[in-house]
């Protein structure tokens, strides 16, 4: 005998319903015979799923009713058939039959994916539109949309058929959300890029393609992402330091190759990186002629270009370009000393490895990669990294400058420092050495304590003489 259907209020899907034959109407949470649970129901022979749904611009209702009684086989059927409904001008109703409506999309997911990718690697919109992104930007979105395709494949839903506009609904946003969190149990913060990433595209195609479609990725709640601030230690930073040899740079890859991560300006760019707690990209871009002097002569800010923040702001079409003051604390003004600041001041010569053929780019790969290489040598955590660097720059600036540090740091609030680079245990470490109620004296009881101490002792002295 089978099992009377039941579609749990989680599984709810548009336009999929429970037709009871015996009642001739749609049921959902109770039988409307018994008036029980419609898990009990005695007539679950006579279930079927069906999808009704009214065309578009019509009033014409279609029915269709399906052959399976497996929920999930149902509403991968109902979200495709509910897609054809809407986008169909002339569907008849289909109900007892096995033929569904085919339809062809106006845009389709996989073609505006494609859209999507060509706009951001500069090759689709018009000049004034295109933003510069870099080539890692563009392969983490296009690795979102193979996902978000590949997760609709798995659930019977063609991405090659489904109309932008139409398809991508609750339904399948809801779909991707288990396949993240239930199926590849990603943590809280890989969740919310993902999910920001398809939102992304459909904010693309309402504002450069014109398109008035409703962002079904807006109902999703960002999660709340636990952030553990890691930085380094002056100690751990020294040993990292001392490690740093030809010798103790070589690594054997696992094909067998040999491979040295020893480079000359390696301490430099270390120090450098610690020291301004600037991002690769910046700190490798650093000239001579970007170091500021006072009037006697010293060195006092490093003009910095903020290339993060000019890329994803189009700085260099808008003119908007912004630049973030690093200062030349008396350690960074040594360093640049050694490094040749007097003989090579002002000119347009690096600050890093100014004699190098190596390109720019490669070194920003060799610093990351040797960092991590070194720091294993020299007993640094595995999850730390050459960009903690910068976090550990920021905590410092932060309890020299306050709340103004992000001003020193390129963020574009102080918010940003404080939820995701600022390490609070520092900053506690820090005022656990100061003392922050000076005057109230907290310690009277002490003193009286120890004053009738005193007391008693001078009257057994005095009573010990009187004998």
């Amino acid at each position: 005998m089978d099992k009377p259907l039941y579609i749990p209020p989680s599984k709810r899907t548009t336009g999929l319903k429970i037709w009871c034959s015996v009642c001739r109407t749609d049921v959902s949470g109770t039988c409307h015979q018994s008036g029980n649970s419609l898990k009990k129901c005695k007539n679950g022979w006579a279930h079927s799923f069906r999808v009704s749904g009214y065309k578009k611009g019509s009033k014409e209702r279609v029915v269709i009713k399906l052959k399976t009684r497996n929920l999930e086989e149902a509403r991968r059927e109902a979200i495709n058939i509910m897609a054809a409904i809407k986008t169909e001008s002339e569907v008849r109703v289909l109900e007892n039959k096995d033929k569904k409506p085919e339809v062809k999309p106006q845009l389709t997911m996989m073609e505006a994916m494609t859209m999507y990718l060509a706009h951001l690697s500069g090759e689709r919109g018009p000049a004034h539109t295109l933003k510069v992104r870099t080539g890692n930007h563009v392969k983490d979105i296009e690795r979102t949309m193979i996902l978000f395709a590949k997760t609709m494949k798995k659930n019977g839903l063609n991405p090659e058929k489904l109309d932008i506009s139409e398809s991508i609904d609750q339904e399948t946003v809801g779909i991707f959300h288990e396949f993240l969190l239930k199926t590849k149990k990603y943590s809280n913060r890989t969740y919310n890029h993902y999910m920001g990433n398809m939102r992304s595209l459909f904010n693309y195609l309402n504002k450069q393609e014109g398109m008035d479609i409703k962002n079904p990725f807006n109902t999703v709640q960002k999660r709340k992402a636990v952030t553990n601030i890691k930085t380094i230690e002056p100690e751990e930073f020294k040993k990292l330091l001392d490690v740093i040899s030809l010798e103790q740079g070589e690594q054997i890859l696992k094909t067998g190759e040999k491979k040295n991560h020893y480079h000359p300006f390696l301490k430099d760019a270390f120090k450098l990186g610690l020291l301004t707690g600037l991002r690769r990209e910046e700190l490798v871009s650093m000239r001579y002629c970007d170091i500021e002097e006072d009037g006697n002569g010293q060195a006092v800010v490093i003009a910095s270009d903020n290339l993060k923040r000019n890329r994803i702001m189009n700085a260099n079409e808008t003119g908007d370009i912004k630049l973030t003051p690093v200062p030349v604390t008396p350690q960074l003004r040594r360093l640049l000393l050694e490094m040749g600041y007097q003989e090579n001041k002002n000119s347009d010569k690096y600050i890093l490895a100014p004699e190098s053929n190596i390109e720019r780019k490669t070194l920003m790969d060799i610093i990351s990669k040797s960092f991590s290489h070194y720091g294993k040598l020299s007993g640094l955590s595995s999850d730390i990294s050459f960009r903690h660097l910068r976090k550990t720059f920021a905590t410092k600036m932060q309890i020299v400058l306050g709340d103004n540090s992000h001003l020193v740091t390129g963020h574009a609030t102080q918010k940003i420092l404080t939820d995701h680079y600022v390490n609070k245990t520092v900053i506690a470490r820090v005022a656990s050495d100061k003392d922050i109620f000076p005057e109230l004296d907290l310690n009277e009881d002490e003193k009286k304590i120890e004053e009738i101490k005193n007391v008693r002792e001078m009257k057994n002295k005095d009573k010990s003489l009187e004998r």
